[in-house]
C-alpha cells in the first residue's frame, strides 16, 4: 500500500503475515516501510510493528478477510488493509531496523530533572466490554493489538467501553519516588487500573488528568496497566456535561492522544501562572502553587528564573502536610523583548522549590511577554488597539501534526486573518504552535449543544469544571486573547420568551466571572449571546458579541446602502444597537448559507452574476465582505469572525 505522512511526504507499505500449520489460531504481522519514489531508500522496520502476534481465537481463519491497523500516530493517513491473496510476495530484503518520524509525543516542555518520564505511546492490547469479559478483564481475555494514541473504533451496538492494557517495566533506580500515569486525553471516561488495582480515574472528556499509581507500582519489574474507556452513549454525556457537538465529540472515542509516566516528589509544583504586566509599569507576576504529599509539613524555598533575562526574588513558604499553598511571586523586569504577532519572542520561566539546599522539584513554563486590555470599546496588545481578525478551527482539527497547522495559519495570514477562534472545545495543541508563529487565539469551551433549556441541572457544574482546566491548561499561551465561554448557549438562542433564559444567562454571567477570577489578564465573550440580557436587552457581559447581526439578503440590509449601520444606530435582529460602551466582537458572520442564502439571496447587489457557480458566486461573496468591511473598520469593531 502506500500512506501520506504529510503532504509532500509518501511512503510505499509492505507488510507480510506469518501464519503456521502448528498454529491456526494466532499470527504475527510485520510491517516495512520506504520513501516513495527513490527505490535506492532502504526498508525500514520499525520495532513497534515488527512481528505484532495477532489472536484469531474468536475470529476463524475461515472467515478472515483482512487485518485493519493504524500504522502512525499523525491521523492524517488512512489504515492500511492487509487483504488475504492467492499468491504472497517476498518480504523486502535488507531492511534495517528504525521508526517513522510520528507526531503527537507527549507535550513535556514542563518537565526538568529531578522528574523523570516514560513515553507509553505505542502497540497496547485492546478488548471490548462484554459479559464474558470482567473488570478488569484477565490476562487470558482474547486481547488485540491496537496502537495509542488513535482513534478508536467503538462497534455501533456493540461494547460502549473498551479495556486498554499496556505492559512496561520501571527502571529500579526510579524507587522512592511518586510516580503518576499522565493523559493528555481520554474520551468520554476513564477508569485506571494498576496491576489489578483501582487507583482513580476521569470524566472531563476533553482535557489532560493524571492519576498516582505510586502505591501499586512495582519498581524495576513488569507493570500492568488497564484503562477502562467509556464511550459517550454510555455514560449520556449529551446534556450532562459539555461535548461540543454531539456529533462530532464521539470522533475522539478512546485514547486519541500521548500517555506518559511522570516520576515525582511528595513535596511538588502543581501549577505554573505566569502573568506578565506593562501597565501601570512592567513587571511579571508569578503564581506557583505546591503541593505537599507527605505526613510532615516542609518549609520550602521557591525561585523562579528565566536564564539571564530575569530572575524572581527567592521567598520561603510552610506546606502544610497533605495541603497546598499557592505562592505570588512579583518583580519589575525593565525592557522585556514583547510578544508580538511578527516577532512572536517566547521566554521560559524556570521554577523550583528547595528544601535545605536540595532541588526536590523543578518545572518549566513557557510564555511570551505581553498584555491584552480592554480600553473602552478597544481590545488592545500591549498598549496598541487592533482588531481580530479571525476564522474558526473546529475540533476535529485536533490531530493535525504541527507542520500542517504551520502551514495554515501561513496561509490564512496570506489572506489578511490575525487569528483563530477554536470553536466547540479548546485545544492546547494549537495554541502551543500559535505561540510560536504569533497566532491570535481565541479558545471556545465546549459548552455549545444542548442549548441551555435543554440540559439536567448537574450540567451547571460540569460546565465550571471544564471552564476551570480549559482556563489552567491554556492560560500561559502567549497567544490566547481572551475567552469565549459559550457558543449560542443562552437565551438569545432558546425558544423566544422561554421561562429558564434568565435562569440559563445568570449562570453564564457566573462562568464568565470565574473564568475572570481564574486568569484576570484576560477579557471574556460569550459567542453569540449578546450581553446575557436576553434579546432585545443590555447585560451583564463585559463585551457583546453578535452573530450573523447584518445578513444582506434582507432587503432592510441592503448593501452597499447599509454597510455602515453601526455607526448610523440601525438595529440588527438581535435588537440590541452597540453603543460603543463596551468592546463588540462579530463572533460568527458572513458564512453564506445564514448571511446570503447563496445564490438568490446575493442578487440584489451582484445581479445574475451570483448564479454563476464559478466566479460570480466567489465575486459576490467578495464584495459583500468588501462593503460590510468599510463599515466595521470604522465604526472599531474589536474582534470580526
Amino acid at each position: 500500500g502506500v500512506i501520506r505522512l504529510a503532504r509532500d511526504r509518501w511512503y510505499d507499505v509492505r507488510a507480510v503475515v506469518e501464519w503456521t500449520s502448528s498454529d491456526r489460531k494466532s499470527a504475527h504481522v510485520t510491517a516495512a516501510f520506504r520513501a516513495l519514489g527513490d527505490p535506492k531508500t532502504q526498508w525500514v522496520i520499525d520495532p513497534g510493528l515488527n512481528r505484532i502476534k495477532v489472536d484469531f481465537d474468536h475470529l476463524p481463519p475461515g472467515s478472515w478477510n483482512g487485518i485493519s491497523v493504524r500504522l502512525d500516530r499523525k491521523g492524517v493517513i488512512d489504515d492500511l488493509q492487509l487483504q488475504t491473496a492467492a499468491k504472497s510476495a517476498p518480504f523486502p530484503g535488507g531492511a534495517v531496523v528504525g521508526g517513522l518520524d510520528v507526531a503527537f509525543a507527549p507535550l513535556l516542555d514542563h518537565v526538568l530533572l529531578p522528574r523523570r518520564t516514560l513515553d507509553l505511546g505505542g502497540l497496547w492490547d485492546c478488548v471490548p466490554e462484554s459479559p464474558e469479559v470482567t473488570a478488569p478483564p484477565p490476562a487470558t481475555a482474547a486481547w488485540q493489538p491496537v496502537l495509542v494514541p488513535d482513534q478508536h473504533a467503538f462497534p455501533n451496538g456493540g461494547a460502549q467501553r473498551l479495556w486498554f492494557r499496556r505492559i512496561f517495566e520501571i527502571p529500579a533506580q526510579w524507587a522512592g519516588a511518586r510516580l503518576d500515569v499522565c493523559f493528555e486525553r481520554v474520551t468520554d471516561t476513564a477508569e485506571v487500573y494498576l496491576n489489578g488495582r483501582r487507583m482513580g480515574g476521569d470524566g472531563n472528556g476533553h482535557f489532560p488528568f493524571r492519576v498516582d499509581v505510586t502505591e501499586a507500582i512495582r519498581f524495576g519489574g513488569k507493570n500492568a496497566l488497564l484503562v477502562a474507556v467509556s464511550h459517550p452513549r454510555k455514560t449520556e454525556a449529551k446534556g450532562n456535561k459539555p461535548i461540543g457537538w454531539p456529533w462530532f465529540y464521539p470522533k475522539y472515542a478512546g485514547i486519541p492522544f500521548p500517555v506518559h509516566l511522570e516520576t515525582r516528589s511528595a513535596i511538588r509544583i502543581t501549577d505554573v501562572f505566569v502573568q506578565p504586566r506593562l501597565v501601570p509599569t512592567s513587571a511579571l507576576e508569578t503564581a506557583i502553587t505546591i503541593r505537599n504529599d507527605s505526613a510532615a509539613e516542609a518549609r520550602v524555598r521557591v525561585s523562579g528564573t528565566a536564564k539571564d533575562s530575569f530572575a524572581h526574588t527567592m521567598a520561603e513558604t510552610t506546606v502544610p502536610a497533605a495541603g497546598s499553598v499557592t505562592v505570588v511571586l512579583r518583580d519589575p523586569w525593565p525592557n522585556p523583548v514583547l510578544w508580538w504577532p511578527h516577532r512572536p519572542h517566547l521566554y521560559h520561566l524556570d521554577c523550583s522549590l528547595a528544601i535545605d539546599g536540595q532541588t526536590v522539584d523543578a518545572y518549566r513554563q513557557r510564555f511570551g511577554f505581553r498584555q491584552f486590555r480592554v480600553v473602552g470599546k478597544d481590545l488592545t496588545l500591549n498598549g496598541r488597539r487592533f482588531t481580530h481578525r479571525r476564522n474558526s478551527i473546529l475540533p476535529y482539527w485536533q490531530r493535525n501534526t504541527d507542520a500542517f497547522l504551520r502551514e495554515y495559519y501561513a496561509k490564512l495570514r496570506q489572506q489578511g486573518f490575525v487569528g483563530t477562534r477554536i470553536h466547540g472545545g479548546a485545544f492546547q495543541r494549537l495554541c502551543r504552535v500559535a505561540d510560536e508563529v504569533g497566532w491570535l487565539i481565541t479558545p471556545e469551551s465546549a459548552i455549545n449543544e444542548p442549548r441551555g433549556h435543554g440540559v439536567t441541572d448537574a450540567f451547571w457544574a460540569a460546565g465550571e469544571d471544564h471552564l476551570r482546566s480549559m482556563v489552567k491548561l491554556l492560560r500561559n499561551h502567549a497567544s490566547v486573547a481572551y475567552w469565549s465561554v459559550s457558543n449560542e448557549f443562552g437565551s438569545n438562542y432558546m425558544p423566544t420568551k422561554h421561562p429558564d433564559g434568565p435562569t440559563v444567562d445568570a449562570w453564564l454571567n457566573r462562568m464568565g466571572t470565574m473564568v475572570e477570577q481564574l486568569d484576570p489578564t484576560r477579557t471574556v465573550t460569550f459567542s453569540g449571546d449578546l450581553e446575557l440580557g436576553g434579546r432585545g436587552k443590555h447585560g451583564p457581559a463585559p463585551n457583546l458579541s453578535y452573530h450573523y447581526a447584518w445578513q444582506p439578503f434582507k432587503l432592510r440590509n441592503m448593501v452597499p446602502t447599509t454597510s455602515y449601520w453601526l455607526d448610523e444606530g440601525l438595529v440588527p435582529w438581535q435588537g440590541i444597537v452597540w453603543d460603543k460602551k463596551k468592546a463588540l466582537i462579530l463572533s460568527e458572520d458572513l458564512h453564506p448559507p445564514y448571511a446570503f442564502k447563496p445564490p438568490h439571496g446575493m442578487t440584489q447587489w451582484a445581479g445574475d452574476a451570483a448564479y454563476d457557480p464559478d466566479d460570480g458566486y466567489h465575486r459576490a461573496w467578495f464584495d459583500a465582505i468588501r462593503m460590510l468591511s468599510e463599515g466595521y473598520y470604522h465604526a472599531q469593531v474589536a474582534g470580526w469572525n
